[in-house]
């Protein structure tokens, strides 16, 4: 006949045994199961490994591509050291046009590209005829071998002069060159 003791132990190792073999065929590193689903036959791991190895090369290549474009399109400078500059390239593109500015206000900077560049936006208004002056500029500052993006473009009609049109834009610069988490700019 078995003791008191006996009996207890007895019961402690059979739940013990039964908790680890619950334990074992529900764990994540069994092989009936992981922890995305059953497990893959060799055949099509490898087959996703090679799909996966394949688009990141792809993407690489991409990469490498898109490098020099980014560093043609965008500026290195600051971004207060970029507003002043727009201003003056704004204007002269305004000359050019036969555009008279009335107004040119810098923006605050916004962080895009998840921190990796930083748009420096600038509204510009102007009242000129619409053909050829402002669609002059607004090509002007549209030219695919610069640096400038037209945002937004809001055209009022005068009523007494039909071509004469009254515009207002927002015109943006990329800089590359973007604040650290953390770091103070002079604004705040």
């Amino acid at each position: 006949m078995k003791t008191k003791r006996e009996k207890v132990l007895v019961a402690v190792a059979v739940i013990v045994v039964l908790i680890a073999v619950y334990l074992s065929s529900s764990s994540p590193g069994s092989s009936s199961s992981n922890a995305s689903g059953p497990m893959l036959p060799l055949s099509q791991a490898v087959k996703k490994y090679d799909d996966g190895k394949t688009k990141y090369v792809a993407l690489g290549n991409e990469v490498d591509t898109l490098q020099p474009l980014i560093y043609h399109l965008t500026s290195s400078k600051s971004a207060d050291a970029l507003s002043p500059l727009m201003a003056s390239s704004i204007m002269d593109m305004a000359a050019k046009a036969s555009i008279h500015i009335t107004s040119l206000r810098p923006l605050s900077p916004e962080i895009v590209a998840d921190g990796q560049a930083e748009r420096v936006p600038t509204e510009i208004q102007f009242d000129a005829p619409f053909e050829p002056n402002a669609i002059k500029l607004l090509y002007l500052l549209e030219d695919p071998k610069g640096k400038y993006v037209v945002d937004q473009v809001q055209l009022t009609t005068h009523e007494r002069h039909r071509n004469m049109v009254s515009v207002t834009a927002r015109v943006s610069m990329f800089t590359t060159n973007v604040p650290q988490k953390g770091a103070q700019t002079n604004g705040s």
